[in-house]
């Protein structure tokens, strides 16, 4: 889940995974290469794959498909990852270094401020995390993976608050956070479809109406309807919108309501009809693509911001539904190559069957991550996008979205599938970004394009009003 998603994000919103015959094999090890018993290992599928490890440290996933995954594990005293892992058939396993973790120290107060006790503190993403708060409203979660992660909190008689937490690779540190609980009031409500049907399953979140950022997913967070199309959820008082999703329909979203003291029922949420798309991925040749991923967004850039990533099965057959009836672009990749942009138009029709989309883009940007000292830099991420500055055509390029790859264990990396244009590329280790700087100019066909990943540093601070108050 992105980190700050909203309705409008280009952050692709994930279908299930298909079941593959894939085997993931790993182990994870403490920093003198000994294996981590009964370590939680958890794998970013999706949904989410989640086990333990053995005496040894080792795990395994299976029923997999051939795409690229983080790992990443925590044990009562050590974390590691995540660790990007590009499965195929052939793979290596997987080895996830854990070292001590740092903290993160959330202060739970209500709208005035005031400590809340008592309150459940978790972090969504680590289904083991959980703290309470104490008598002055604070709770430490240790040993979390560094990067950004979402912090969850609840009360009772408060509608559920998060915060995007900043988590440090320097176990030493702890990371301040602070969440603020309204007040909860009861709203129920029906979702149906277009001929007035009630809607079972579809998954319901309240948003704040004013807010840009949005750190809720309504299929991870949201409130299942039952088989009568209804839902109830415990919503902050304030001006808020509805937002309903479901696997055959586009997303929906409610009028904005105005939630005070009393409960709120009867609220309608519509959901039109939806569009499918299917069709097979094929090489250049022809010849099926097992396990392609094929994302479908809105051509209109400044349409509903639909954003959809699949994994097609073995014989390169996928098929995405609940897409709106408009003009979409459709997008496929393997870890070999990729295609251009396919434009389907759907505004008067509710189905394309037997779109082929070609994998016949192969262009490579291959180098090298070292740090500051030149040496090489194993198991970092290169992240390659557009460089829009130098010329790159984001129409014809934001259907892609970024091209990604690990180094191996001399720092070496190449980037696949890309067209020919120039490139910006940034590194990181792990989970933690590359930087929002200038990043390394390329372009597709450089073989020897060299990224010097600089030491991190941190800046910790505070920001208050004239009086000293935050």
């Amino acid at each position: 889940k992105s980190a700050a998603q909203s309705h409008t994000s280009t952050e692709a919103t994930r279908d299930d995974d298909p079941i593959g015959d894939i085997r993931l094999e790993g182990q994870a090890v403490d920093e003198d290469g000994n294996g981590v018993a009964g370590a939680i290992v958890v794998l970013g599928s999706a949904p989410p794959k989640t086990t333990t490890t053995e005496e040894d440290g080792s795990f395994v996933f299976e029923q997999l498909v051939s795409r690229r995954y983080p790992v990443h594990a925590r044990s009562a005293t050590l974390v590691g990852g995540p660790v990007m892992v590009t499965l195929s058939e052939t793979s290596d396993p997987v080895v996830v270094r854990m070292t001590p973790g740092a903290g993160i120290t959330v202060e739970v107060v209500d709208a005035e401020n005031q400590p809340i006790a008592g309150a459940s503190v978790t972090v969504p993403s680590l289904e083991s995390i959980r703290e309470t708060t104490d008598t002055a409203g604070v709770a430490t979660i240790r040993n979390v993976p560094p990067g950004q992660t979402i912090v969850a909190a609840q009360a009772p008689g408060y509608a559920i608050g998060h915060s995007l937490a900043i988590v440090s690779s320097d176990a030493d540190t702890v990371s301040q956070n602070r969440i603020t609980l309204l007040r909860g009031t009861k709203l129920a409500g029906t979702v149906l479809d277009h001929k007035g049907n009630t809607v079972s399953g579809a998954h319901v979140v309240a948003r704040s109406a004013g807010s840009f950022f949005h750190l809720q997913s309504p299929k991870e967070d949201g409130v299942a309807t039952d088989p009568k199309g209804h839902f109830e959820l415990t919503v902050p008082q304030g001006t808020l919108q509805l937002i309903a999703v479901h696997d055959e329909h586009p997303p929906a979203t409610s009028e904005r309501i105005a939630v005070g003291d009393s409960e709120v029922g009867d609220v309608v949420i519509e959901m039109q009809e939806g569009a499918t798309i299917a069709g097979r991925v094929v090489t250049s040749a022809g010849d099926a693509v097992a396990w392609p991923t094929v994302r479908v967004l809105s051509k209109a850039v400044g349409g509903r911001g639909t954003h959809r990533q699949v994994i097609g099965d073995k014989d390169g057959a996928f098929e995405v539904a609940g897409l709106p009836k408009e003009e979409l672009l459709v997008h496929g990749a393997s870890q070999k190559a990729s295609s251009e942009t396919t434009e389907v138009d759907m505004r008067s029709k509710s189905r394309q069957k037997n779109l082929t989309i070609t994998l016949a883009v192969e262009g490579t940007i291959a180098g090298t991550v070292v740090d500051e000292n030149g040496d090489p830099i194993a198991e970092a991420q290169v992240v390659a996008t557009p460089d829009f500055w130098e010329g790159a055509d984001i129409e014809k390029l934001r259907a892609r979205g970024p091209a990604f790859a690990s180094t191996d264990g001399g720092g070496s990396f190449t980037i696949r599938g890309l067209p020919d244009t120039k490139f910006s590329l940034r590194a990181s280790r792990g989970n933690q970004g590359g930087g929002m700087g200038k990043g390394i100019p390329a372009k597709t066909g450089d073989s020897d394009v060299r990224v010097v990943l600089a030491t991190s540093a941190s800046i910790e601070g505070k920001v208050s009003l004239s009086d000293g108050s935050t």
